[in-house]
């Protein structure tokens, strides 16, 4: 990694002026920076980004209509900055758009198993820009999403290193701007200025997780989401830790840590310097910045807190693709912490590209995990940032209460709700806003009332929220969250399933409706359609591993001839999905095996395959276009868990373990599959065969943490 002096901008003024075709005008309506303002996008191809999702839609209670599925099976690693715009980025802002959620939405969060790096190489081909060598045209995936618009244009000021006008820390000595909440539709000035029309917009982004590469297995991901969730408002009592050693990694924000420590302390929180690479035998750690090249945190023998935010200035802490040197960011991920980040190409040691110690000050003055990283950060594009970006364990949040609804109440016409609302140390609401199913609906000033003419919705379900926003600059939000029945016309929605509570994804679901004098019924989970039943009462068959693992809420919508009049809506079904009974391990398993793969090829020679990271290895060990071939290997596991296999494959292929079958199918297209599979400690057998295609490539992955390429560290043979 080498030092350089950080540039003040690049290509700015020339491209400033090409912003207003795509900034566009804003909406003057007030968010409010909670579930309701979070836009979430799974990968439904991927088990384990339904199911970090399930967990997440859960704990932060994301509504419904805030929910995404784009069946992504493009892999997890680089992907082209057009095929990023066309196939993920343009899809989810169409689907928020579509919704009625444009002016609320703050953030676009992912799911796992989404590309983590975007480059933007081709963007820039043949316009005669030349980048700085420390400024390599490619984003990471929240970056790439925070500065969506500036990657829409195709403009080369998304690589200048003061791009982000939300920064509110200080680098060189320069005085820290004030901590500001952010708003989808707030634009920022230059000078880091809040501009209710025109300035520069972005979208708050993270990934909730990776579960492939150098990722942390989906039971780690839940983990440390469930944690984060549990911390908020809680003002952990433990203490921010900044690692000061000879390195330049650490040196290179030094000069923030006593302006930091100094503001921590007038907020109460504990912050100290220490002189090792991780702070050692600390059982508080609220908050971590470090600068060391690989580290073990299980050595330091110290314990992360809930909420807390630990991250690394290292060159490769963000390349999550297998065979990277340093240790990535899922190892913070891996204990607990609520957020980690990292750069997905190498950084230079420029200070710009790395949250500024004022983080930690952001997040103990009550903002999100989102919110302080991206107010830390000069020139984001290159940070992958992992982690819950509601995660807030310092915010006042405001308790809500309304008159005028019952919870679980029938209500017609329209209602009138009154809402009122208690904010610890004394603060106050500035406004009071209506949800119903997600969308806001409307917005008052306190002692005024809400109100919702009823008859423009459905009969049935409907989800109020009454949100608080709070009047400080942060503008924390609470609420209260008021399920309800319509009633105008007279219609009902009935859904239940067999069976009722837990299913197992082997098993088959049964999804049964009823909604008298009606057409169709269209069965969803968060909007996404699962299948229709014509008539007014019928049953619907459901692969739970469609669904994903975990807590899934159903619904359904029943519709007539006579538009909204003729409609009606079911209460949500909880049901949790679990997988099946985990495969025992092989009795009387061979033990005397060599390191790697037996590959069988047509004339009967067995090739031992060592590494298979190249795609390309069956040709090199000899397998032909069309020709046949068989694998086979053993592997051990230590613990009870949902592993996972992912192929990528031309041709014919078929993949089991211990005899049984996870995988048979053919592909004309190198396309991912995701294989989970439930094991039990000790030994298991992998055996995979098939016929190559057009092209003699294949790719398997295994893992729980991450998924990496069969290699002969993990894959034994028995060699007679």
């Amino acid at each position: 990694m080498k030092a350089m002096r950080p540039l003040r901008t690049l290509f700015r003024s020339a491209v400033l002026s090409a912003l207003a075709i795509v900034i566009g005008g804003t909406s003057l309506a007030r968010a409010g920076g909670g579930p309701e303002n979070l836009f979430l996008v799974v990968n439904s191809a991927s088990w384990a980004s339904l199911t970090v999702a399930n967990h997440f839609i859960q704990l932060r209670k994301i509504p419904a209509s805030n929910v995404s599925y784009i069946d992504w099976t493009g892999g997890f690693e680089s992907l082209d900055a057009e095929t990023f715009r066309e196939k993920i980025l343009a899809p989810s802002l169409d689907a928020f758009d579509r919704r009625g959620l444009k002016n609320q939405i703050d953030y676009l969060v992912y799911s796992s198993d989404f590309p983590y790096s975007i480059d933007l190489t081709e963007d820039f081909a043949g316009r005669g820009v030349k980048f700085p060598p420390y400024a390599t045209p490619a984003c990471s995936l929240n970056s790439a999403t925070y500065l969506w618009n500036l990657v829409y244009a195709r403009l080369p000021i998304v690589m200048d290193a003061r791009i982000n006008h939300y920064m509110r820390g200080f680098v060189e000595r320069e005085p820290a701007l004030p901590t500001h909440g952010f708003r989808g539709w707030y634009g920022w000035g230059e000078a880091g200025e809040l501009q209710e029309a025109g300035g520069q917009p972005y979208l708050l982004s993270t990934m909730l997780a990776v579960t492939s590469g150098r990722g942390n297995s989906v039971r780690e991901a839940i983990a440390y989401l469930q944690r984060s969730a549990a911390a908020d408002g809680t003002r952990p009592p433990g203490t921010v830790y900044f690692s000061k050693t000879a390195d330049v990694r650490s040196k290179a924000r030094a000069d923030g840590f006593a302006p930091a420590i100094e503001e921590l302390k007038k907020l109460g929180v504990k912050a100290a310097v220490v002189a090792t690479p991780l702070p050692m035998g600390r059982p508080d750690v609220a908050g971590a910045m470090i600068g060391v090249a690989d580290y073990s945190w299980a050595s330091s023998k110290s314990k992360i807190l809930p909420g807390a935010i630990c991250e690394d200035f290292t060159s490769f802490g963000g390349i999550m693709a297998e065979g990277s040197p340093q240790t990535p960011l899922s190892e913070f991920l891996r204990y607990g912490a609520a957020g980690s980040s990292g750069t997905i190409v190498e950084p230079m040691a420029l200070a710009e590209k790395f949250p500024w110690p004022m983080l930690h000050v952001h997040y103990a003055r009550g903002c999100s995990l989102a919110e302080a990283y991206y107010q830390s950060v000069f020139a984001p594009a290159q940070l992958l940032i992992v982690g819950d970006p509601l995660c807030q364990p310092w915010a006042s949040v405001p308790a809500v209460q309304a008159d005028g609804v019952k919870p679980n109440g029938q209500v017609s016409g329209t209602i009138v709700l009154t809402p009122t609302a208690k904010v610890p140390n004394e603060g106050s609401v500035e406004r009071f806003q209506l949800f119903v199913d997600g969308r806001r609906v409307a917005s008052v000033a306190p002692g005024e009332s809400l109100k919702w003419d009823t008859t423009s919705d459905s009969d049935g379900y409907h989800e109020l929220r009454v949100v608080a926003v709070g009047a400080s600059p942060i503008e924390t939000t609470g609420r209260l969250i008021l399920p309800v029945t319509v009633d105008n016309s007279g219609h009902r929605m009935e859904l239940t399933t067999v069976p009722a509570g837990r299913v197992r994804w082997d098993e088959t679901l049964t999804v049964r409706a009823k909604a008298p004098g009606m057409k169709q019924v269209f069965v969803v989970q968060n909007g996404r359609p699962l299948g229709v039943i014509s008539g007014e009462e019928g049953e619907l068959a459901v692969n739970p591993r469609t669904l994903g693992l975990g807590p899934v809420s159903i619904q359904a919508l029943a519709v007539g001839t006579q538009g909204t009049r003729e409609r009606a809506v079911s209460p949500p079904t909880e049901i949790v999905v679990e997988p099946p009974k985990a495969m025992p391990a092989l009795k009387d398993a061979p033990q005397n095996l060599a390191a790697g793969l037996a590959f069988k090829l047509p004339s009967g020679k067995v090739v031992t395959v060592q590494d298979t990271r190249d795609a390309a290895w069956p040709a090199l060990a000899g397998l032909e276009q069309n020709q046949p071939f068989v694998g086979q290997a053993f592997f051990d596991v230590a613990t009870e868990d949902v592993y996972q296999f992912q192929v990528w494959h031309y041709g014919q292929m078929k993949l089991s373990v211990d005899g049984a079958s996870l995988y048979d199918g053919q592909q004309g297209n190198f396309k991912q599959k995701f294989l989970p599979v439930a094991l039990a400690p000790g030994r298991h057998r992998l055996s995979f065969s098939g016929r190559a295609g057009s092209e003699v490539k294949l790719r398997i992955l295994f893992g729980g943490p991450g998924a990496l390429s069969l290699n002969g560290k993990t894959f034994r043979h028995q060699t007679r």
